[in-house]
Parts: C-alpha cells; structure tokens; sequence
C-alpha cells in the first residue's frame, strides 16, 4: 500500500494508495485498507449490483447473494448506509471503528474521480 503525502501527489482514478489526509479522516489504518477495499466492494457487488468484472467475481457474487440473502433482501427494500458496515464488521470480521467510516472514504473517491478531495 502506498501512501501519499499529500491528495495533490494521487494520480486520477487512483484507487490503490491511501493520503494521509484519507487515513486521518476516515481513521483508516493502513494495514487493512486493502481487506476494506476488497469487503466494501464485494458487498457492493453482490447487494448492489455493481458489475463483477471477472468470473472468478461473479462467481462470488452468486455464491454472496445466496449466503447473505439478508443483505441482499434489505437493499431491495430501500437503501440503508449501515448495510455495508455490518456486513464488513460482521461477516468480514474487521474492526467497527474502521468499517463505519468506509463508506463515506469509497462515496468520496468516487465523486472526485478517485481523490478524497479535490483541495
């Protein structure tokens, strides 16, 4: 994981390294970003059906969907920011303190072509 002394050094749609701005912000501690990264994303995948790029993804979409029908059932009903957070604290197992604030971190990313912000 590489980190960035500053938002200014991160290449646009650079999803792979983390600022030290995003680990003070979202309290992200460096040594599990990439297990956030990957559990936020599988949920989205499989609850919100963002597209699995490969087979061995989709794969794990269906084999998700069936074992967290939950989940899956829950965002059907309406979305609720809390879903990606229990999912990655309860069935990834990663800390609270850390999943809680993830969401907000990837919402960032995305609207400002992969930066925390723009500044």
């Amino acid at each position: 994981m590489r980190i960035l002394d500053s938002e200014a050094q991160r290449i646009e749609l650079d999803f792979a390294s983390l600022s030290r701005a995003e680990i003070e912000v979202f309290c992200i501690d460096p040594h599990l970003a990439q297990a956030l990264d990957a559990a936020y994303w599988r949920f989205m995948m499989f609850a919100r059906g963002t597209t699995a790029v490969t087979a061995e993804e989709e794969a794990q979409v269906e084999w998700d969907r069936r074992r967290f029908r939950k989940y899956v059932t829950k965002v059907r009903q309406g979305w609720d920011h809390a879903l990606p957070i229990r999912f990655m604290h309860e069935e990834c197992g990663l800390p609270y303190a850390t999943t809680r604030r993830m969401p907000g971190c990837a919402r960032s990313k995305r609207r400002n072509g992969g930066k925390v912000c723009t500044c």
